[in-house]
């Protein structure tokens, strides 16, 4: 089946827009399993609602993840009325928020206003909460339900940190803005800062596989390790004067802390998954299947009620395998105008120079390459021997393959679409992942 045929058959009549966002990157080909999963964690009540509601926001389940092929997608129609259900995207061309009516506007104006509420200040209890969490060794390894309970409760604390490391990296873009910085430099070079020491919890991670939220995902598990200052960062450092650093210490200090946890909430992610895996392998031996990973296709009532065939799961793996190697767009918009562009962001520093492939190119080319991908997913961490830099048309600063890239020293620079007609598939490109900028040679 081609790509096309793929839209045809699942996008509804317009309006529309789905788009792979920052919530496609922790499971971008989700099995039904995982599926099932995601949807617990963004359901009424369940973790991302209730840590919205600590803040006094109200969170509206509106089902707006979506399968595309095989492809997670957000509906961003309904993911915004999760929070502003008085707004849309679809009265104007092209699309842009604007109000609907009166219903909705009260909560929409409550949770617009508690959003702005959220203090960008270190939470220690985020920290210990993950580092006693990382630690915990309990027992009930084989009882798949009694795990995954667990994991839906300690992923409130997980969203807590992503929900508060996003707000302290758009603070620090702010004030950086006044020393011609971005947030990616500091974050690039924690030790020019003598004031912060690197959170760390000391966990045996070799059995571990995986570094996202899907079931099947058993590619070797990557951390951060190392990371060394830029000279260029301790010269500008030492340069300031006492009342700039003065001014710069809170942010910085708090952006360090949230780079450093939102990937040791990961690492408590990863550390969860591992336990339903085997559980699930566990669950697949006691009942006679000679496959246990068909179980990743298996819904997550099946798996609750033990109500599973090995045939009915052989037949969903061969319709999931169908996709694997399709290529579809980031973003499906029915609106053709194309929104105010969007500016190119430097997600690593660093500079190079390479022709611009696919993942498919990598294998047969040869001399610098530079990775062009839609989405910064974890299975390109497997590429990084391989390339000198990464051109994506989706990604943010705090995602997992961003801080490696970070701590390798490979530039990635975001938001830069095939379509624009700037750069295309071949081309010799320069790019320069501090500036966020993308040159032709």
């Amino acid at each position: 089946m081609t790509s096309e045929e793929v839209l045809k058959k699942s996008l509804p009549p317009a309006p529309y827009w789905f788009e792979q966002t920052g919530i496609a990157e922790i499971a971008p080909r989700p099995t039904e399993l995982t599926f099932d999963i995601l949807k617990r964690l963004y359901a009424a009540n369940g973790p991302i609602s209730r840590v919205y509601s600590h803040y006094g926001i109200k969170f509206f389940e509106t089902d707006f993840l979506k399968i595309i092929g095989n492809q997670l997608y957000i509906d961003r129609e309904l993911e915004l009325k999760a929070l502003l259900p008085a707004y849309s995207y679809f009265l104007v061309q092209p699309f842009a928020v604007k109000a609907v009516g009166l219903k909705g506007f009260w909560n929409s104006f409550n949770n617009s206003w508690r959003l702005q509420l959220v203090k960008n200040k270190k939470d220690l209890g985020l920290w210990h909460g993950v580092e006693q969490a990382l630690k915990n060794t309990s027992g009930d390894e084989d009882d798949f339900t009694i795990l995954l309970g667990r994991f839906i409760k300690d992923y409130a604390l997980i969203f807590s940190i992503n929900l508060l490391a996003d707000k302290s990296i758009n603070s620090l873009a702010l004030i950086l803005k006044k020393f011609d910085k971005q947030p990616i430099d500091i974050l690039a070079s924690p030790n020019s800062f003598d004031f912060y020491g690197p959170l760390a919890v000391a966990v045996d991670t070799s059995s571990w596989k995986g570094n996202s939220l899907d079931l099947s995902d058993e590619t070797e598990f990557r951390s951060m390790s190392g990371r060394a200052a830029g000279d260029n960062l301790n010269d500008w450092w030492g340069g300031l004067s006492g009342i700039q650093k003065t001014m710069l210490v809170q942010p910085i200090e708090t952006a360090l802390f949230y780079n450093d946890l939102r990937e040791l909430g990961r690492w408590l992610a990863v550390k969860h998954i591992n336990r339903l895996r085997r559980a699930l392998f566990v669950l697949g031996s006691k009942y006679g299947l000679e496959d246990a990973a068909l179980l990743y296709h298996a819904t997550l009532d099946e798996i609750n009620n033990k109500s599973f065939s090995a045939s009915k799961l052989n037949d969903r793996r061969q319709a999931y395998l169908v996709y694997n190697n399709l290529i579809l767009p980031a973003v499906l918009r029915s609106n053709k105008k194309q929104p105010q562009v969007v500016k190119y962001k430097g997600l690593s520093p660093g500079k190079a120079k390479g022709k611009l492939v696919r993942v498919k190119d990598i294998r047969e080319g040869a001399g610098d390459l530079i990775l062009y991908t839609s989405l910064l997913t974890p299975d390109l961490l497997s590429y990084f021997n391989r390339i000198e830099g990464i051109v994506s048309e989706k990604g943010s600063p705090l995602s997992h393959l961003a801080i490696l890239a970070r701590e390798k020293g490979l530039p990635v620079v975001a938001g830069v679409g095939l379509g624009d007609g700037h750069i295309k598939i071949g081309d010799l490109i320069e790019l320069d992942g501090s500036k966020g900028t993308v040159d032709l040679l």
